[in-house]
């Protein structure tokens, strides 16, 4: 029986790993923003909204601006709240009532992503009412705020309201993403590792005797009940390939490597109306690129002759807007220049992550100017890949100086990017845990028991 136990206790361990993450990602969806709803200088709602694991849950917004004449608007689109504001400035609020629930049973903590913001802004939020989370700066990224940051907490074991309020002057903009609840007393990620490793030491230690001849008996005789002796044996032989199963499972999922060309983080606009030419502009010594002395260009072209026809493509935050207004079906192009350099030593595909996008959207990517990919479409928010090998001359990679994309869309189509890369895709989890199983099962089954 000893020889079995440690690798049971091995078994043993990573299904408990593997309930404990199940557990530290566990969350209640308040809002994954999918449902569309806007307002602009007013309110709207209650309107239910089916994005979300609370039962009868409705969404009100108000948009208020702080001068006369101004403009402040909240817009819920494609997984993305937006607030938008005009010179002066406002105070924008979502109010969300459901049925009453045990939320401290569930969870400690608050979590949202901030994808887009300026640094004049601020987010309160209030529980059922009087419960408050005090206006606060927050950054860009993930947040999370727990519910004894509330000056209530109580109010989560019988919570039937919640509402986020957000406030700012100079003409402020902000974008959020996925409000929804999490545990905020799972340890560590170095917790586990020191965890695993103190069980996995203890487990191949040298075994003592801990009882009589016969208690052994027993506990083999209850831990193989029913199992028969090929599967033993194929357990046996198969933990060899555990260490590789269990890398392939800790590692993180990661781009072998990446080569940033833009994270639009360097503020820059291009605006053209239909009834007017708007200039391009151009940023010399652009900022968060991997690429030296790389310059940016946008070149807004409007369809249409009135002045509501307009076309701007904004940077900054790290987001790329492209927005069309009236009825333009305008095309909006961004064009790099940098220092020569080798793309495929970083990777064999570009990637382009997308916030937001309308149907019928497409882009086309031209390397050295001649090296083209062809209109290529969007199927919606996501990662977009495209392998070098789709351009009409993918050899240019090997020594790139410039790269354009050209944008073109229907009537009003607007769009939301945050990075632009060369990158290597790489399996998705899912793959790995298919190729472990079969490593798994395929080493216990080739080596049989000896006659």
């Amino acid at each position: 029986m000893d020889k079995y136990l440690p690798g049971l206790r091995l078994v043993l361990i990573a299904l408990s790993l593997t309930l404990f993450v199940e557990h530290a990602v566990s969350a209640t969806l308040i809002d994954d923003f999918s449902d569309f709803q806007a307002v602009d200088n007013g309110s709207d709602g209650p309107v239910a909204i089916v994005g979300s694991d609370l039962n009868g849950i409705t969404r009100t917004l108000t948009a208020t601006p702080f001068s006369n004449g101004d403009t402040s608007e909240v817009v819920v689109e494609a997984g993305l709240l937006t607030v938008s504001n005009g010179p002066s400035g406002g105070i924008a609020s979502v109010f969300y009532s459901f049925d009453a629930i045990d939320l401290a049973s569930l969870a400690g903590a608050f979590t949202f992503a901030t994808e887009f913001m300026d640094l004049s802004h601020q987010v309160q939020l209030i529980a059922n009412g009087s419960s408050i989370f005090g206006f606060t700066d927050l950054g860009l990224g993930q947040h999370v705020i727990a519910f004894t940051q509330f000056s209530d907490p109580g109010a989560f074991s019988h919570l039937n309201s919640l509402e986020l309020k957000f406030q700012g002057r100079d003409a402020w903009d902000a974008q959020f993403k996925l409000l929804a609840t999490a545990n905020n007393t799972v340890p560590e990620p170095p917790v586990f590792a020191l965890l695993a490793i103190g069980l996995l030491a203890t487990g191949f230690s040298s075994p003592k005797k801990c009882c009589s001849s016969s208690c052994e008996a027993r506990i083999h005789s209850r831990l193989t009940s029913g199992l028969s002796p090929m599967f033993i044996k194929a357990l046996k032989s198969s933990l060899s390939a555990l260490p590789l199963i269990c890398t392939l499972f800790i590692t993180p999922y990661a781009d072998a490597s990446v080569l940033t060309i833009d994270n639009f983080s360097h503020a820059q606009t291009a605006i053209d109306r239909g009834n007017s030419f708007g200039s391009p502009t151009t940023v010399n010594q652009l900022t968060g690129t991997d690429l030296a002395n790389a310059s940016r260009t946008f070149i807004a072209v409007a369809s249409g002759t009135s002045y509501a026809n307009k076309e701007e493509i904004a940077s900054g935050g790290t987001v790329l807007k492209i927005t069309n207004g009236g009825t333009s079906a305008g095309t909006a192009s961004i064009v790099w220049n940098f220092d020569p350099i080798n793309f495929t030593a970083h990777g064999n595909a570009i990637l382009l992550e997308i916030l937001s996008i309308d149907l019928g959207v497409q882009v086309e990517m031209v390397a050295n100017g001649s090296s083209t990919s062809g209109a290529q479409s969007f199927s919606g928010p996501g990662n977009f890949w495209l392998g070098f090998d789709a351009f009409s001359n993918p050899a240019v990679f090997s020594s790139v100086n410039s790269f354009r994309l050209n944008f073109s869309g229907p009537a009003a189509w607007d769009g939301q990017f945050r990075v632009l890369a060369t990158t290597t895709p790489v399996p998705l989890p899912p793959a790995f845990v298919l190729m472990g199983s079969v490593l798994l099962g395929g080493i216990g089954i080739r080596r049989r028991p000896s006659r």
